[in-house]
């Protein structure tokens, strides 16, 4: 009975431990890492720069929060979305569509479920 104590102990560090990591940041909850605050995608529109990283299932960027990213969408004009400290975008979204720009950004409109081509640019906010 002991050892059976023992091992649950072992395995409940193990855990804790893992759940304090980057992945477990990335993929299940909102949290805080050396980019700053995780960005839910639920609840607002994202994006997500570095088109090197999408070989896994996720990109991300650390950025200065003086950038911001201008696109033309084709119904609700012309919008400017502030490149917040991370971005995430998770692979297995096929939903989501490249732009066809130098930066490599993707955009998703979330609120109306909108998705579309387009060029898009970094500007200082």
């Amino acid at each position: 009975m002991l050892k059976f104590w023992f091992l649950l102990t072992i395995f409940a560090i193990l855990v804790i431990f893992q759940c304090q990591g980057d992945n477990f940041a990335y993929h299940t909850r909102p949290g805080n890492s050396a980019c700053g605050p995780w960005v839910d995608p639920e609840n607002e529109e994202y994006i997500a720069v570095n088109p090197g990283l999408f070989d896994s299932r996720r990109g991300e960027i650390c950025s200065d929060q003086g950038l911001c990213f201008r696109v033309k969408h084709p119904s609700l004009g012309e919008r400017t979305f502030r490149i917040k400290d991370r971005m995430i975008i998770y692979r297995n979204d096929l939903s989501l569509k490249a732009f066809r720009s130098y930066t490599g950004l993707l955009y998703k409109d979330y609120k109306n479920k909108g998705h579309f081509d387009g060029n898009g640019e970094v500007v200082s906010c």
